[in-house]
């Protein structure tokens, strides 16, 4: 079985998690209120979803229907 000869340093384990870190979320308007929201999510102001098409915006009833 493989065991590490050496003690690994601080600044090499370090180096290796430099890709862990959490990505800020990416905030854009909504195009119906002008709210700032995450992308690709129902606005909670207003409730429209833009990539919903010719159905229109969602309404406050509806998602409280969808969370309940």
């Amino acid at each position: 079985m493989a065991v590490p000869k050496f003690k690994t340093s601080k600044s090499k384990k370090r180096k290796r998690r430099t890709h862990d870190a959490i990505a800020p979320t990416n905030l854009v308007p909504c195009g119906n209120c002008g709210w700032s929201i995450p992308m690709h999510r129902i606005c909670p102001n207003c409730g429209h979803y833009r990539a919903r098409g010719k159905g229109g915006a969602r309404t406050r009833a509806v998602i409280a229907q969808d969370e309940g």
